[in-house]
């Protein structure tokens, strides 16, 4: 998990910062692939793959959605 920050505003005064899920899932995804020995470029190879096929999918749903609409 993402430790927490501290954020200091423009009055001066500090806040502690909580992180998303998504935050949080990023770094316990970053350890699992440090500790499975992964390299960066490996991670960030991964990641884009998983982001266009996840695009791939949005794309399809939309294709698929407007089709049945329009015929």
């Amino acid at each position: 998990m993402k430790p927490l920050g501290v954020e200091i505003n423009m009055a001066g005064s500090m806040s502690v910062t909580h992180p998303s899920k998504v935050e949080d899932a990023i770094w316990d995804a970053v350890e699992e692939a440090i500790n499975a020995g992964w390299t960066p470029r490996q991670f960030k190879n991964e990641i884009a793959a998983a982001w266009v096929e996840r695009l791939k999918q949005d794309a399809r749903d939309a294709d698929r959605i407007l089709s049945e609409t329009f015929n």
